[in-house]
């Protein structure tokens, strides 16, 4: 891996998605050099085609143990971790009673189980440099909820948790942990999530009366990924157009 002298470092899990890509341009343009990974080997090489020498792309399957293992093994030798934004995720739309055990598995390994344990791995660096910052990326879902939506609320109310537990460990060291919770964004995810008639239904409960962009989610997280936030921490930061306050 080759970053500048002076680049500092983010790791970007899911940068390849609606939000984490638009999360990965707002770092690099800050002038961070960024660690980014997808499960996906196609999406890496558009990035690195892309990006260039400004990231440093790794295929890192969430639910897979040895692909985290390389992971860990890989951040171990990194001269030094400044933030750490854990954006991965999926969704699997189900009834409760219909939920295997198959389907919760996979879920909470790629929404929860992973973002735990790659939080252990750059913890150390942060702790030896007094100095980090963790963004978990939960969803509105982990406040209000709805039907079929059992895995994915337990899965990110469990993001909020962790944040809080991370937070109240860490923050003396200055290591600053958050969860940035979105509402609904115009991403892939969301077409793949909601049929057109409800998104056009939600559109009219949301007091600013749109869909945020990937850009908006990603203008937030940067503030609170970086040095300019330097006395927020556990906290859930809602950015819904307001639709869970009413």
């Amino acid at each position: 891996m080759k970053s500048s002298v002076n680049s500092k470092i983010a790791i970007i899990t899911g940068a390849a998605g609606g939000i984490g890509s638009a999360i990965l341009k707002k770092f690099l343009i800050k002038g961070y050099f960024c660690v980014v990974t997808s499960s996906n080997k196609q999406n890496l090489k558009k990035l690195k085609k892309k990006f260039k020498d400004k990231v440093h792309a790794l295929k890192v399957d969430l639910t897979n143990e040895k692909d985290l293992i390389k992971f860990k093994s890989f951040l171990n030798k990194t001269k030094s971790i400044h933030s750490c934004i854990n954006c991965a995720g999926i969704n699997i739309i189900k009834n409760f009673n219909k939920v295997t055990g198959k389907n919760f598995d996979e879920l909470m390994k790629v929404n929860l189980k992973s973002v735990y344990f790659i939080n252990q791995m750059v913890i150390n660096k942060m702790v030896k440099q007094k100095y980090g910052r963790i963004i978990n990326i939960g969803s509105i879902w982990s406040v209000v909820s709805k039907e079929k939506r059992t895995l994915y609320s337990t899965s990110k109310s469990g993001l909020s948790g962790l944040s809080r537990a991370l937070a109240a460990e860490y923050s003396k060291l200055n290591i600053l942990t958050n969860t940035i919770s979105p509402g609904f964004i115009n991403t892939k995810l969301t077409e793949k999530s909601l049929s057109k008639n409800d998104m056009e239904k939600l559109k009219k409960k949301i007091p600013l009366k749109r869909f945020g962009e990937p850009e908006e989610i990603a203008d937030i997280v940067y503030f609170f990924g970086s040095d300019q936030n330097s006395y927020v921490t556990g906290q859930n930061i809602l950015c819904d157009g307001g639709f869970s306050i009413i």
